[in-house]
């Protein structure tokens, strides 16, 4: 019935593997096994041991929790406003840029609100010569304010060409100081990876294009397919290498 609504192309795309629907699937599916957990576990530890982003434990060398962090979350409404998120912007993102490069972006925003997350920690503990204290952070927040980031970029550079995005700029510009206000004034909040995944989003606007835009640069356009299938590896080797650690404490 509302299919005549929507472009051909867009409607061919959304019938291949959608991607925004996996990602909402694979956070979901995490969460219920973190929630199995704490009847053998206590809560304290099931997020630390599912691979929270934990900077003595990547210091010791578990490298991976970056990746694991962004598809964990503290609590069901953390992983509700989150999701909800996800799937707001993410099937509109997928349905103009492609299921590929809605991973990419993903992938890289959550990875730069981890950067940004252990710098906030890091950078006070060099100042004041105190000892960074333990401590951990879940979500895909940094991942979800990418997404912002990119439509922000590609609101600013639609003023004279390139996709118009289905947003308006004004309310885009409220919704992300409306969050950074929160983020800063709610205790609890990493800000920092809102601010780390929103800067990544931007930078990227100016790099990833539409699937439908031409001329495109076809070095930048491959070079986005591979790092899809290595960050796609990288994600499923966290989890595999985060699983066998987690085993090795339990048994």
């Amino acid at each position: 019935m509302f299919e005549n609504l929507i472009p051909a192309e867009t409607r061919l795309r959304l019938k291949l593997v959608n991607v925004t629907n996996v990602l909402i699937g694979a956070n979901v599916v995490l969460f219920v096994i973190q929630n199995l957990l704490i009847f053998f576990i206590p809560t304290s530890a099931v997020l630390f041991l599912m691979g929270a982003e934990n900077l003595p434990a990547i210091l010791a060398g578990e490298v991976w929790r970056p990746l694991t962090a962004m598809f964990l979350h503290a609590n069901i409404l953390h992983i509700f406003f989150n999701m909800y998120a996800l799937w707001f912007l993410g099937n509109s993102i997928e349905a103009n840029f492609g299921g590929k490069k809605l991973f990419f972006l993903y992938v890289v925003g959550g990875l730069f609100g981890s950067v940004f997350s252990l710098l906030s920690v890091i950078l006070p503990s060099i100042a004041s010569g105190v000892a960074t204290q333990s401590y951990i952070s879940v979500g895909a927040s940094g991942a979800i304010f990418a997404f912002m980031g990119l439509l922000l970029g590609q609101a600013v550079r639609s003023r004279r060409f390139g996709w118009q995005p289905e947003v308006n700029l004004n309310s885009l510009l409220l919704i992300i100081g409306y969050n950074l206000l929160f983020g800063f004034v709610v205790p609890g909040v990493n800000n920092a990876a809102h601010i780390g995944g929103l800067f990544a989003g931007f930078v990227l606007s100016f790099v990833l294009v539409p699937s439908l835009t031409f001329p495109k640069n076809k070095f930048i356009e491959k070079l986005i397919e591979v790092l899809f299938y290595v960050l796609l590896v990288a994600v499923i080797v966290a989890f595999v290498l985060q699983g066998l650690s987690t085993m090795s404490v339990l048994f």
